[in-house]
């Protein structure tokens, strides 16, 4: 029993050490990150996606209640951030954390009002049918579809990804590694890797539909 206890304590410590934990920002490093990311560079965006997201998941699921849920929510919170960057004003008294909060606060709010959404498949008609789904294209391809489909589907359109978002689809999602791994051997934030992933398993989603026959 005492060699169990040990081996599970070894266990929890290599766990802690492996995981990814980010350097706290000052508001001048998030300015910088910022004025980098408005520019273009989506390295700098990954590492606020990276240095904020658990922060705000946790936020989220105090709010929602709902793991799979607070999920989308973070996710969405990043992406909508992104599409809102030339909005935000590097003001000493503007801090990039608090409006991401802000984003994130907003839609859990108005997924409490509205309720459990009802999700679908990639490849359910219903999507197929609707070109404004706004389903979190990396829950649709990864959780609700089998594995042999999904390894079929993407295969048949990973050549027309870019190079960096190929890769990044190929080995989150065919071969299952951990953004932690993925995002070291790449040299990048993990962020930055949820935003390549997030985008490659968009065009995914728009390179199926397209196939579709009308």
């Amino acid at each position: 029993m005492g060699l169990e206890k040990e081996h599970g304590a070894n266990r929890a410590q290599k766990a802690q050490s492996t995981e990814y934990r980010p350097k706290k920002l000052s508001i001048e490093e998030q300015h910088a990150l910022m004025r980098r990311a408005q520019a273009g560079d989506w390295d700098a965006w990954g590492t606020m996606w990276s240095t904020f997201e658990r922060a705000i998941n946790r936020h989220i699921m105090n709010i929602v209640n709902d793991f799979h849920i607070a999920e989308d929510i973070t996710s969405t919170t990043f992406i909508k951030a992104q599409e809102k960057l030339a909005t935000f004003e590097c003001r000493p008294d503007a801090s990039p954390e608090a409006w991401l909060f802000r984003i994130a606060i907003n839609l859990s709010i108005n997924e409490k009002t509205k309720g459990r959404r009802t999700r679908v498949t990639l490849y359910d008609p219903a999507v197929l049918d609707n070109q404004r789904s706004t389903q979190n294209p990396e829950e649709l391809v990864i959780k609700r579809i089998s594995k042999q489909e999904r390894l079929e589907k993407i295969r048949e359109v990973l050549p027309e990804l870019k190079p960096r978002q190929r890769e990044v689809v190929e080995r989150r999602v065919i071969e299952d590694q951990p953004y932690v791994k993925i995002a070291e051997e790449m040299n990048t934030s993990v962020g930055n890797i949820r935003l390549l992933l997030h985008r490659g398993l968009n065009q995914i989603r728009e390179l199926i539909e397209a196939s579709q026959p009308a």
